[in-house]
């Protein structure tokens, strides 16, 4: 279904003064397959527009095609796989600080990166035509999702710490050292399943469930 919103969004293309292009012939390019992840598909949609107004529409289409699969796999790996892990995991933290704001928490980790790739990706290629898909190429995303998983990594030894910290004042500090063991055990865990490729969201909520049961039982 994402080709009908790709040609929804390009029609504005057929109502600029001037313009030369067949609507018949443009609606039926836009509305082939297209499926890719919807934030990196602002970045095509700005090729694919200027291309349209530059009277290349072969471009546009063979571009657009050309795209679409290793963009769905590096938004993957960059929001499903490590942005939304850690949006969900630096969440946590505020929730188990007792506060109602840990919803919006969620939206302030996520949000800033994603509107700012579906703005600067569009505006960059719009402006640059085909040259504007280095703006994701610059991105260097398998590095930035990497650095994105070790924070998801943090901030689960930081959840790991308030739950032990919690369990250990509940039983008169009789442990000190159970706050500290766990969450060094947490993030040593998390780094090792990093590097070996398990993905974050199992890695999170994998160990926010045994750390419940864990300490269910304490």
């Amino acid at each position: 279904m994402q080709n009908l919103g790709f040609a929804f969004s390009m029609m504005p293309l057929l109502q600029e003064p001037g313009s030369r292009i067949e609507p018949r012939e443009f609606l039926t390019r836009q509305l082939q397959r297209f499926n890719t992840h919807p934030v990196l598909t602002a970045p095509i949609m700005g090729v694919v527009g200027r291309l349209e107004e530059e009277g290349k529409p072969e471009e546009a289409s063979h571009l657009k095609d050309t795209l679409m699969a290793p963009y769905a796999a590096l938004g993957d790996s960059l929001f499903g796989n490590s942005l939304r892990p850690l949006s969900a995991a630096g969440s946590l933290v505020f929730a188990f600080l007792g506060t109602l704001l840990a919803p919006l928490v969620y939206l302030a980790f996520y949000n800033p990166l994603h509107l700012w790739i579906r703005l600067r990706g569009f505006a960059a290629g719009y402006r640059r035509g085909k040259e504007g898909v280095d703006f994701i190429k610059a991105l260097n995303v398998p590095q930035l999702a990497s650095w994105i998983r070790w924070g998801v990594a943090i901030l689960l030894g930081v959840v790991a710490f308030l739950v032990a910290g919690g369990k250990a004042h509940a039983f008169g500090g009789s442990f000190p050292l159970l706050d500290r063991a766990v969450i060094l055990a947490v993030i040593l865990a998390s780094f090792w399943a990093v590097k070996r490729g398990i993905p974050v969201a199992v890695i999170l909520y994998g160990l926010s469930a045994i750390l419940v049961i864990v300490f269910a039982f304490l």
